[in-house]
C-alpha cells in the first residue's frame, strides 16, 4: 500500500484535515459563546447587587424582628417574652418589650393591689409602635395614676375590626367553616363581608355579629349561599 504523507497539517491526496485538527477548530465557537455567556450571567449578577445596595442606601427598607406568631382567635400577635427590634437603617430603632402575656411592657395583674383596673385595648397606637420602652401612653398612664389605679395594656399592634369581627366569627363554634373564613375587609370604619356561606340564617349571624362590633349602618353585606352538596347515583 502506498504510503501518503502530511503538507501543512493535510494528507497528501485528501481535503480533509486529521481528527484532532477538525476537532480543536470546532470548539473554538463553542468556547466564545460559553465564555460570552459566562460574562453576560456575572454583569447581570454584579449590576443587580450594586442595584440592590443603592436603593438600600437611597431607600432604605423597614425592619421588624422576630415578627409575629399566628393566632386563631386574635391574628397576629407579639411572642412572648422577646424585645422587638423596629427601625429603619441610618434613621431610627426602637426595642420593643413583650411580656408573657403577649402585650408591652410590665405584666400588670388586676385587682391584686386592691385598686380599681384601667385596661387599654386598641392596636398599635396602644402598643406603642414607634416609640421607646417607657413611652407608650400606657405605660405613662400607670405612672400618674400610680396608687390610685392599676392600669394594663392589652394592645396589638394591627388589631382592628378585621381582627376583632374575625375572632367574635372563631369564637362561635355553631358557624360553619365557610363563615369562620368570610372574607372581612374594613376600611375607614366601614366593614365589607365577601365569601359563600351555608344558607340564609347564617348569613344573617355572620352579618349581625359584623354589625355588634362595627355599628349599624358600617356593615356591607356582599355573601353568597354556597351550594349544597348532593351525593352523586352510584352507577
Amino acid at each position: 500500500m502506498a504510503s501518503r504523507e502530511y503538507r501543512g497539517g493535510l494528507l497528501r491526496g485528501s481535503s480533509e484535515a486529521p481528527a484532532h485538527i477538525r476537532k480543536e477548530t470546532l470548539s473554538k465557537p463553542a468556547r466564545k459563546t460559553g465564555l460570552w455567556l459566562l460574562t453576560t450571567v456575572v454583569t447581570v449578577a454584579v449590576m443587580l447587587i450594586l442595584g440592590e445596595i443603592l436603593i438600600g442606601l437611597a431607600s432604605p427598607s423597614e425592619y421588624l424582628y422576630p415578627r409575629y406568631q399566628f393566632s386563631a382567635e386574635y391574628g397576629l400577635i407579639p411572642f412572648p417574652n422577646v424585645v422587638m427590634v423596629h427601625g429603619i437603617p441610618r434613621k431610627y430603632e426602637f426595642h420593643y418589650t413583650v411580656n408573657s402575656m403577649n402585650s408591652r411592657g410590665e405584666v400588670v395583674l388586676p385587682h391584686t393591689s386592691g385598686l380599681p383596673a384601667v385596661v387599654v385595648l386598641g392596636d398599635s397606637y396602644s402598643f406603642g409602635m414607634g416609640v421607646p420602652d417607657g413611652d407608650e401612653y400606657p405605660t405613662i398612664m400607670r405612672h400618674r395614676l400610680s396608687g390610685r389605679a392599676d392600669v394594663v395594656n392589652l394592645g396589638e399592634p394591627g388589631w382592628g375590626l378585621t381582627q376583632e369581627i374575625r375572632r367574635a366569627l372563631i369564637q362561635d363554634k355553631a358557624l360553619s367553616t365557610y363563615a369562620h373564613n368570610v372574607k372581612v375587609i374594613a376600611q375607614g370604619g366601614q366593614v365589607t363581608l365577601k365569601g359563600p356561606v351555608r344558607s340564609e340564617e347564617e348569613k344573617r349571624s355572620v352579618e349581625a355579629k359584623a354589625t355588634e362590633v362595627a355599628g349599624a349602618g358600617h356593615v356591607t353585606d356582599q355573601m353568597s349561599i354556597a351550594p349544597s352538596r348532593t351525593p352523586t347515583a352510584k352507577k
